[in-house]
């Protein structure tokens, strides 16, 4: 089964945005037991986008793509779609009293985004006005989602994964735990986890380093095997262990303050109060944090 991711956006291609859509989507796949086989970013050019997508539709077998659903000028994806898999477009009434529900009868662009390919199912936009796609066709199954992260993100949890575990569920079920670390260099922990794959031969091991941090996944069909990998990681670096669900580490400063019924006062010079911005941005951070002196 050839999963195939596919980003649309020439402000991707230019750098201006980063796409974070991909990482989302990978990480919700591989925690499924999915595994992507390619990331793909296209152009908005319409030549462009039309060649591109026709390559991706030989080549794969299940394809999300993210991005060119919205009413500007520049989103050309609903009608490269239809044209690829022979479909007109039509006036879909129940997208159209769903954006009308949440927008009023006055939404400048009801009539382009009700308007879908006929052989998609569309997928309700809970956030945004641009539907989600679906199209299937023999083995194919292709799906569409807005570029916003917010939107996409939405989709995806609530309607995707659900439909694709039913209709085309991974051959293997594997399971993906990562482990996160701070001031750990990425030179001490490879050797261990080259004497760890030996004697765990079951478990695929990625090691990705990034400022301050250091994250560790391990997949696995094998629950035993990658629970013992786990269990070994976390013996030999646990001093260095944290647990945040983003990888982030202010995420766990957040949860361990509350947990533990404790409050936190910062005195910043050079970093200007980067370290208080990094923590009252996450929701709660009031009920611990107590203010901070830039100096």
């Amino acid at each position: 089964m050839h999963l195939e991711l596919v980003a649309i956006g020439d402000e991707l291609l230019r750098g201006t945005t980063i796409n974070s859509n991909a990482a989302f989507l990978s990480r919700h796949l591989a925690e499924k037991g999915y595994q992507v086989m390619r990331h793909t970013t296209l152009s908005d050019d319409p030549a462009m986008l039309k060649e591109g997508l026709q390559e991706v539709f030989k080549r794969s077998e299940i394809v999300i793509t993210t991005g060119g659903l919205g009413p500007t000028c520049d989103d050309r994806t609903r009608e490269i779609l239809a044209h690829l898999f022979s479909s007109t477009l039509r006036y879909d009434e129940e997208v159209a009293a769903d954006l009308k529900k949440r927008f009023g009868e006055q939404l400048v662009s009801l009539e382009d985004q009700a308007t879908i390919p006929a052989k998609a199912k569309p997928i309700f936009n809970r956030v945004g006005t641009a539907p989600g796609l679906i199209f299937t066709e023999g083995k194919k199954v292709w799906i569409t989602l807005p570029g916003v992260p917010q939107e996409m993100q939405e989709m995806l949890l609530t309607d995707v994964l659900p439909f694709l575990l039913q209709t085309c569920p991974p051959s293997t079920q594997k399971t993906m735990v990562q482990l996160h670390f701070t001031l750990l260099y990425e030179s001490l922990v490879d050797p261990v986890l080259r004497a760890l794959q030996k004697k765990y031969a079951e478990v695929e091991v990625g090691i990705y380093p990034a400022s301050g941090a250091l994250m560790v996944s391990l997949l696995s069909s094998q629950k035993e095997q990658l629970e013992q990998f786990r269990l070994a990681l976390e013996k030999e670096f646990g001093s260095y262990l944290f647990f945040s669900e983003n990888g982030k580490i202010e995420e766990a400063v957040h949860a361990w303050f509350i947990q533990n019924k404790k409050t936190l006062a910062c005195a910043e010079s050079c970093t200007g109060g980067l370290i208080a911005a990094q923590l009252t941005v996450l929701a709660g951070a009031s009920d611990y944090f107590l203010g901070s002196c830039v100096t």
